[in-house]
């Protein structure tokens, strides 16, 4: 799911000014580009080259954006250089208050966004992603809860109070299915207690690795780091779970690559369900918001696709987990 959002061209005139006036660019034009779960997206082209520009106005996004900015910068300045890096202004700053929200600027990575890619590439990338030290990182850490689920509440909530077609259109794919969000949260509530027990080696997580990957000439280049959070790899790693060859295969890595930790069963479990939720959230806002035709086609698919399959897989670890001879 991409941001819809149009902006006038009083807007657009702001933005070229701002990025002009804080970045030094020179005949500066932009060109909406469609990538971004939740900000607006642009190519940006100057005299000084090509450039690529986010705008977070989602204010329940922009802290997490803030946040995870000197992160990156951080990441990159440890030699990952596979990970997309932001932009400095000419005052040294990493992001520009602008319009209704935040941008960061970074240079243009050519390549095909793409979902079709080396798993096994990707999954030992991560790995250097995951030795990185946390303790002094100024990250969320995961605490294992319902505010995914308890923020869906909210947005439904919201949603059926609102007449708009399309909203309507977008509930009923939800109605549609409410038995299996049923399932999803009893295996949420089972769930949590028995990851509050497990131990956790916490590494520094994207959140959406596998769905922001770009390949160009055989190299592989991961962007949108805009959520980081310091949580299991699970975090990163669980929508794998709708194939377990693909969870064997990062066990694997992650034993070649000595890391002193495995995929948890309960951590898969607990995103896959978490996760789910959180995406609904976020397809209710864009219905009500944006592009409600769009987003009925993409929760339809959204539903046959991850909350099958990874809801599945959740269902069987939960009954495993209870002991249930299933």
């Amino acid at each position: 799911m991409f941001s819809a959002r149009r902006r006038s061209t009083e807007e657009m005139e702001q933005l070229i000014q701002t990025l002009s006036r804080e970045y030094g660019w020179r005949n500066l034009s932009l060109q909406a580009a469609d990538r971004g779960f939740y900000g607006e997206t642009w190519a940006a082209t100057a005299d000084q080259g090509h450039f690529f520009v986010k705008l977070i106005a989602y204010r329940r996004h922009m802290a997490g954006f803030l946040q995870s900015l000197p992160v990156v910068c951080r990441m990159n300045d440890m030699g990952l250089s596979f990970i997309s890096r932001p932009l400095a202004t000419l005052s040294g700053d990493w992001f520009v208050p602008v319009l209704d929200g935040v941008l960061a600027a970074f240079r243009f990575v050519e390549g095909l966004h793409t979902e079709e890619y080396p798993l096994e590439k990707l999954f030992t990338r991560m790995t250097d992603v995951y030795r990185l030290p946390t303790q002094d990182l100024e990250l969320p850490w995961e605490q294992f809860g319902l505010n995914e689920f308890l923020g869906y509440q909210e947005a439904l909530a919201v949603a059926r109070a609102n007449d708009a077609p399309a909203v309507k259109r977008a509930l009923a794919v939800i109605d549609a299915h409410q038995s299996r969000l049923d399932t999803c949260e009893a295996v949420l509530r089972q769930i949590i207690p028995v990851c509050r027990l497990l131990p956790a080696h916490r590494v520094v997580t994207s959140g959406d690795v596998g769905g922001n990957v770009l390949l160009r000439d055989g190299e592989m280049i991961v962007i949108d780091w805009d959520q980081l959070m310091i949580a299991p790899a699970e975090r990163d790693l669980w929508f794998y779970m709708q194939d377990m060859r693909q969870i064997d295969l990062i066990d694997e890595v992650l034993e070649r690559e000595h890391m002193p930790f495995r995929m948890q069963p309960a951590f898969l479990a607990y995103y896959a369900c978490s996760r789910t939720f959180f995406y609904l959230r976020e397809y209710l806002f864009a219905a009500m918001a944006e592009d409600g035709e769009r987003t009925e086609a993409q929760l339809q698919e959204f539903f046959n696709s991850f909350v099958r399959k990874c809801g599945d897989r959740a269902e069987i670890i939960a009954a495993q987990i209870r002991g249930d001879d299933r």
